[in-house]
């Protein structure tokens, strides 16, 4: 059990999270805190990951994990019950369980599904063992599980949400839309929409409550102009597009405004799927139909960004903003 701690501020909650797996996310975490505590930092570690990774790595076996992050988040247990001093001194970690992969249908009807470990870190706070540090290892999806560690991130740090910004993409590979494999066409539908819902659901409730907000969705040209062999793509960029517009109507009256951006073909690592093979000549094809002449650039799509999120568009609200050169006139 965690001694007592003269701390008296919040702790800083820290988010460690990657749409992959293997990228050294859990690494990451583990360092960090071990660096932390090594300057006298009070430091936690939230294992989220069902894999455990960072439990093992910090010497705690699944056979010793009698209170995981699983009965914090389903059971409501009490982070004090749960954390688990390991062999560095000043670090602690709360464990993982490998029930954590079927935590989203436990949880489906619950209350205040996505702020289940905000809530369970906020009640720590008020208590004697207290950290300065929280750092959470998140799955390497966008699910409820990473979806609270976001609402306790962003939340526990910056107070009130103003900006939500729904810019995770994928495609698949360019061929035709019938080769396309059901897991690349689940990927692309969990990432590109089911991700705008989950957010949806975590953060408008505080919005509402706030009476204030800006969501900005980043759909794509591919919405309003599909291009062939991209046709799952182009149908998820279309479903944002669409629930752009819904979500507009639905919570203007509450103050929340609701906007998105299409960008055209840009310099982003997702421009040689999206041509399937990245050659001159495939380039030319494409620059053909964009009439400015030249691919997008990142700082074109925020600058259009900075916009819709700004008190300069205070009166505006479902709108789809065509960031593409003139490709879609």
């Amino acid at each position: 059990m965690p001694v007592p701690s003269t701390n008296k501020l919040p702790a800083r909650v820290l988010a460690v999270s990657n749409q992959k797996g293997g990228v050294g996310k859990t690494t990451t975490a583990i360092n960090l805190g071990t660096a932390l505590a090594a300057i006298g930092k009070r430091v936690l570690i939230v294992d989220m990951d069902p894999q455990g990774n960072a439990s093992t790595g910090l010497g705690v076996p699944r056979e010793t994990r009698r209170v995981t992050i699983y009965d914090v988040v389903v059971d409501q247990r009490s982070i004090e019950d749960a954390a688990v001093q390991t062999t560095v001194p000043g670090l602690w970690i709360v464990p993982a369980d490998a029930d954590m992969s079927g935590v989203e249908i436990e949880l489906s009807q619950a209350d205040r599904r996505s702020y289940r470990l905000r809530d369970a870190l906020r009640q720590h706070d008020d208590g004697p063992t207290a950290y300065d540090y929280v750092l959470i290892d998140c799955p390497p999806s966008l699910n409820l599980l990473t979806l609270n560690a976001m609402a306790a991130a962003a939340q526990e740090h910056l107070g009130a949400l103003d900006i939500l910004v729904n810019n995770a993409g994928v495609t698949h590979q360019s061929g035709p839309l019938e080769d396309v494999d059901e897991e690349s066409f689940d990927r692309v539908m969990a990432v590109n929409n089911k991700a705008v819902y989950l957010a949806a659901r975590a953060f408008v409730p505080a919005m509402k409550a706030a009476g204030k907000g800006c969501i900005l969705n980043i759909a794509s040209t591919a919405g309003v102009s599909p291009r062939p062999n991209l046709s799952w793509y182009n149908a998820s960029k279309g479903w944002m597009i669409t629930a752009t517009r819904a979500m507009a109507v639905e919570l203007a009256p509450y103050g929340v405004r609701v906007n998105a951006v299409n960008p055209v073909a840009g310099e982003t690592p997702l421009l040689a799927s999206f041509m399937g093979e990245d050659t001159p000549e495939m380039r030319a094809k494409f620059l053909s139909t964009i009439p400015i002449g030249r691919f997008s650039q990142p700082e074109d799509i925020a600058n259009a960004a900075l916009y819709l999120c700004s008190d300069e568009a205070s009166m505006v609200t479902g709108v789809a903003m065509e960031v593409d050169g003139g490709r879609c006139i």
